[in-house]
């Protein structure tokens, strides 16, 4: 068979093959995680996040012990530390904080 006829049905079984790979991409309901996840065990359950009554900056500059206290009741995740990227979801959650820390002190902080 020549190149030429081949060609249709190549790209035809090609774009196939990725429909039905991009299939696995798909976006599945996720219940929301527990604000509470990131709380030490026994330590109290603070009513509502304090944080949320602090701009992001108040965070900067703090140590991730003083950052973890003041986000009791927050969800939050630590993003990055030292330079070590961690695994996070994608998803847009405008109540959670995520973090970076360099040298034991948060340096950034972003929304969602």
């Amino acid at each position: 068979m020549k190149l030429k006829q081949l060609l249709p049905a190549a790209s035809v079984a090609i774009g196939a093959i990725s429909i039905v790979a991009l299939q696995g991409c798909a976006v599945v309901d996720v219940p929301a995680a527990d604000p509470q996840a990131n709380q030490q065990p026994g330590a109290p359950v603070a009513a509502g996040c304090a944080a949320d009554r602090l701009t992001d900056e108040t965070l900067v500059g703090k140590s991730e012990k003083e950052a973890s206290d003041l986000l009791q009741g927050c969800a939050w995740r630590i993003g990055e530390r030292d330079g070590e990227h961690y695994a996070g979801a994608m998803d847009y959650r405008e109540e959670r904080l995520t973090i970076s820390l360099a040298g034991g002190k948060v340096i950034w902080v972003r929304r969602g």
